[in-house]
């Protein structure tokens, strides 16, 4: 967006609305998409984390490595969505 002498405001690129569908908006906050997935995941292995050890377990390692990677790809995509972000 630029505003005119005249305070109007015009596009300086065109910008489809498909390119809208990996960001959500919450009042005036506007996040991908991504970040809420990255939260979930990295709160589950917190908590089973946290649970494992409280009870005096061994974590998984199978649960570890999936929690682990997906908490990886939802932050990486999240981080990378939000330094491409259109808005």
């Amino acid at each position: 967006m630029r505003k005119d002498e005249q305070g109007r405001y015009q596009a300086v690129e065109e910008i489809k609305p498909n390119q809208f569908r990996s960001f959500l908006r919450i009042g005036r906050i506007i996040l991908p998409r991504f970040v809420f997935y990255a939260v979930f995941f990295v709160a589950a292995l917190i908590m089973y984390l946290v649970q494992s050890l409280t009870k005096g377990t061994t974590p998984d390692v199978m649960a570890l490595v999936l929690g682990s990677s997906a908490s990886l790809v939802c932050v990486y995509e999240a981080v990378r969505i939000w330094r491409d972000r259109i808005i």
